[in-house]
């Protein structure tokens, strides 16, 4: 079974080095097997409301308070 999670990585390899909050699906194991490219974007449709993007900034926050910080050059795809 996976898990989405919202991870902090940093991007090593860039010629600006950044970090950025993106979406990524963890195995059973632990380990990242698929990842957005593009940063996070907290936008909902106007039949979700607000509190849609008010719950998925509080599940980023803890996600990215609790796991470690990724490495770009390490997930795959990359």
């Amino acid at each position: 079974e996976t898990m989405t999670q919202y991870r902090l990585i940093f991007h090593d390899t860039a010629p600006q080095p950044f970090y950025g909050l993106h979406e990524v699906t963890i195995d059973d194991d632990g380990k990242a097997i698929t990842w957005r490219q593009e940063p996070a974007d907290f936008t909902c449709r106007t039949d979700e409301g607000p509190e849609d993007v008010i719950q998925a900034l509080a599940n980023a926050a803890h996600d990215a308070e609790t796991y470690p910080i990724l490495q770009a050059s390490e997930l795959p795809g990359n």
